[in-house]
C-alpha cells in the first residue's frame, strides 16, 4: 500500500495565562499512516504515525526522536520559550 492518501498530522495547542497575559501556541507533527502498526513504543496511534522523514512509525522511533518531535514536545517548547520572557520578565519587574 503506497502513502499515497495515508497524510496525517498530529496537533497540539497549549494555553497559557497569568493576569497580565495570554497566548496559544501550537504544535504539528506531520506524516503518513502505516499500512499496519508496527512498534511497541509510545501509546495510542503512535504504532500507526510515521513523522516525516522517518521510515518508523513513533511506535518504533527510540524514545528521544520522539520527545524532539511530537506536536506535544513542539507546542511545550513554545509555550515555555514564552514564559521565559513575557510571564517570568513581567513577575520580575512588578
Amino acid at each position: 500500500m503506497s502513502g499515497q492518501g495515508r497524510g496525517a498530522r498530529y496537533v497540539c495547542a497549549v494555553a497559557v495565562t497569568d493576569e497580565l497575559n495570554r497566548a496559544v501556541f501550537e504544535g504539528v507533527s506531520e506524516g503518513h499512516i502505516a499500512a499496519v502498526p508496527r512498534g511497541e513504543g509510545g501509546f495510542g496511534y503512535d504504532p500507526l504515525f510515521k513523522p516525516v522523514g522517518h521510515e518508523q512509525t513513533y511506535g518504533e522511533l527510540p524514545p528521544e526522536v520522539k520527545e524532539a518531535t511530537s506536536h506535544r514536545a513542539i507546542a511545550v517548547r513554545r509555550s515555555v520559550e514564552w514564559i521565559k520572557t513575557h510571564v517570568a520578565g513581567s513577575a520580575r519587574a512588578r
